[in-house]
């Protein structure tokens, strides 16, 4: 049976879609040195699997960045 180039185009290009809609954070907290939220000064991240990872430091200056887990 022979199995067209298209289909077999279209199969890989949907997984590639589907793959890329999750990302493997739950969410993104970016922290800014002040209100002009132009310089990064730290970073915290999520993790679906509960891990939390922290770089920088932490400020009042901050936005969410969220993610969605599979």
């Amino acid at each position: 049976m022979k199995i067209p180039k298209l289909a077999i185009l279209a199969a890989a290009m949907t997984s590639t879609i589907a793959a890329a809609q999750y990302t493997d954070y739950a969410y993104v907290k970016v922290y800014y040195t002040d209100a002009t939220r132009q310089h990064v000064a730290g970073r915290e991240t999520a993790y679906c699997s509960g891990d939390t990872e922290y770089s920088g430091s932490a400020t009042p200056y901050y936005r969410y960045y969220n993610g969605t887990c599979p």
